[in-house]
């Protein structure tokens, strides 16, 4: 049986939430609207709204765990950790380990 030594790469990037790119996507599109949230329409809080609808529902987190979900399946050397570390870290929110 193959046991791996060394820590793969999407566990070592966050520890925290599995996403990391995109909960950084969503961050920066939400400072952005709350640094000029003084100075422009409230309606302006759809631009990070929508972003946001989109990572987390269309383009962003749904493609990207279909892909990994298809590539550590069965015989892959890597299935269970995967599967650990997905149960581990959160979606989108960096949350602690409890």
């Amino acid at each position: 049986m193959y046991k791996h030594t060394y820590i793969p790469k999407w566990s070592a990037v966050s520890p925290l939430t599995n996403t990391h790119i995109h909960t950084h996507a969503v961050a920066l599109w939400w400072g952005i609207w709350m640094a000029a949230a003084p100075y422009v329409p409230k309606w302006c809080a759809v631009s990070p709204l929508w972003v946001t609808l989109l990572l987390v529902g269309v383009s962003g987190i749904p493609i990207m765990e279909k892909k990994y979900n298809e590539k550590f399946v069965g015989d892959h050397p890597l299935t269970a950790a995967y599967a650990q570390y997905k149960a581990s870290t959160s979606i989108l929110v960096p949350l602690p380990k409890f």
